[in-house]
This record gives structure tokens, C-alpha cells and sequence, in this order.
């Protein structure tokens, strides 16, 4: 079952919420050269590939130093499917920042 999309946003910006909302989670990145991005009419969303739940997902992420990155992918994963439904979720870990 996946969880509600909230009304009048985009599958993509809803992922990115959950996803900057994770405490190991410093931001999201482009990937390389900035192709990691969903072009919606109110503008990108860059760092988050999605079209429409049931597609496969990609995402590049900037993670804190120290958190351990199998169980954060982990965690991403999750939170993206809780809103995709049960896709396929790409995680290109772009770069470390120190921790908060």
C-alpha cells in the first residue's frame, strides 16, 4: 500500500520532502553533471528522478559524515516506496558533508 501523495504536488517533490526530512540526509545534488533531476511546470527537482508511482526512482543525495550508508539507503529506500509503491530506488550517495 503506498501512501497518499499530497494534493496538488508532484510524486518528485513529495520524495524530495521525505527525503531532506532524514536527519543523515544534508541535501539532495544533481548527480553527475546534473542529470539526476524531474522537470515538473513549477520547476526542477533536482536530485530526485520520479514520474509516476509504480516507476523506477532515482536519487543522488549529499549524506552527514558518520552515518552509516547501507542503513541510510535503506531508510531512503523505504520512505520512497512508501509513496511510489514498490519501485525500484536507485541511490547515488554524490558526496559527504560534516556532521550537523
Amino acid at each position: 500500500m503506498t501512501a497518499m501523495v499530497r494534493p496538488g504536488a508532484e510524486l518528485a517533490e513529495c520524495i524530495a520532502d521525505a527525503v531532506r526530512a532524514h536527519p543523515a540526509v544534508a541535501g539532495l545534488h544533481g548527480g553527475p553533471s546534473g542529470m539526476v533531476a524531474s522537470y515538473l511546470p513549477s520547476g526542477p527537482v533536482v536530485g530526485v528522478r520520479a514520474s509516476v508511482a509504480g516507476e523506477p526512482v532515482e536519487l543522488a543525495v549529499v549524506l552527514r559524515f558518520g552515518h552509516p550508508v547501507p542503513a541510510v539507503a535503506a531508510e531512503l529506500r523505504a520512505a520512497v516506496r512508501r509513496l511510489a509503491g514498490p519501485v525500484a530506488v536507485d541511490i547515488l550517495v554524490a558526496d559527504l558533508a560534516e556532521a550537523a
